[in-house]
């Protein structure tokens, strides 16, 4: 049976793109992405300012970083859950931007500068899926990140070689090689030593991800890195 709620919303989006993505009735504040009442359901978090926040020590033990944040909280059936859904496949890249913005304000208020970042690299999709969708949901929030924090993003450092398999049935040490061999690194670019470089995802699970990622980016030499992405699960 068609998701005829699905295809409402899709339409709704496209016809008017002043609604709000988080509720898909409301039109949203000129200023913002989300609608007065969705955003005020919808508060970022202060990872910035706290060390050992939630995502530091979801990974902990796993990479060693400078620091980790997540600009929200997710959850099924939120405004945050919908945020996420409408930049990823309803074409919305620019809300991704948006988003990074965001993230990048809050770094410029939480951190000094000579703690900033050298470089952002968004996680990357296979070439099959980048096609299909027509973009890469976290080069967007990276892109916007990196317009607030002024660094620059390599979208072409960490490549991803083909599709892994579904994740749903296997165990994380199991979803970290099945991550890690579909990574690779991009050896026409020279990456100067101690460069930090900032990890960007759009949602962080269970950290399979984010873990091969880092640890692909690892063998370059001496690196430091830092995560940022735009929710994480609690």
């Amino acid at each position: 049976m068609p998701n005829f709620k699905g295809i409402l919303s899709a339409f709704i989006s496209l016809m008017y793109p002043g609604v709000c993505p988080g509720c898909t009735t409301r039109e949203k504040e000129k200023s913002h992405y989300l609608c007065f009442e969705c955003e005020s359901q919808t508060p970022t978090t202060d990872h910035m300012s706290i060390r050992d926040n939630l995502l530091e020590r979801k990974i902990f033990g796993r990479v060693e970083l400078n620091f980790g944040a997540a600009l929200y909280i997710f959850s099924k059936n939120t405004p945050v859950q919908k945020l996420i859904h409408a930049l990823k496949y309803k074409g919305q890249k620019n809300l991704g931007i948006r988003l990074g913005m965001r993230m990048g304000a809050q770094m410029a208020r939480a951190l000094p500068r000579e703690v900033f970042p050298d470089l952002i690299v968004p996680i990357p999709l296979s070439p099959g899926k980048r096609r299909s969708r027509g973009y890469n949901q976290a080069a967007m929030f990276a892109q916007g990140i990196g317009m607030a924090i002024e660094r620059p993003v390599e979208s072409n450092l960490l490549l991803k070689s083909k599709d892994t398999i579904s994740q749903t049935q296997i165990n994380r040490h199991s979803r970290f090689q099945n991550v890690f061999k579909s990574f690779e690194l991009n050896n026409n670019f020279k990456i100067r030593d101690h460069t930090h470089i900032l990890i960007v995802d759009d949602v962080f699970t269970t950290g399979a991800t984010i873990e091969a990622a880092a640890h692909r980016l690892g063998e370059l030499h001496q690196v430091r890195l830092s995560i940022a992405v735009i929710a994480t699960g609690i």
